[in-house]
């Protein structure tokens, strides 16, 4: 991630693709990423109100709040078409 841009002023992480979270939502995105396995298993998406995001593995998926606060789905795995916009890192 080279592009990204973190903020400690307002507490944000720019992503390369103009996507900004909360620094506790970017540590918890990280945690997410490797109780799922990698990127190689996972990929994540800015739900629709833009303050939150899900994580979605292949059996179960986590929401993650601007506060970093992160509720599991178990066996609520990716149900996203193909041609998903989601992030793998």
């Amino acid at each position: 991630m080279s592009d990204t841009e973190v903020n400690l002023t307002d507490g944000t992480v720019t992503l390369s693709n103009g996507v900004v979270l909360t620094i506790p939502q970017a540590f918890a995105l990280s945690d997410a990423f490797q109780e799922l396995g990698g990127r190689e298993h996972c990929h994540w998406h800015l739900n629709d109100c833009k303050c939150c995001l899900t994580v979605h593995g292949h059996d179960r998926a986590a929401v993650i709040g601007s506060d970093g606060g992160t509720t599991w789905y178990d066996h609520r795995g990716c149900a996203c078409s193909d041609d998903v916009q989601g992030q793998t890192t």
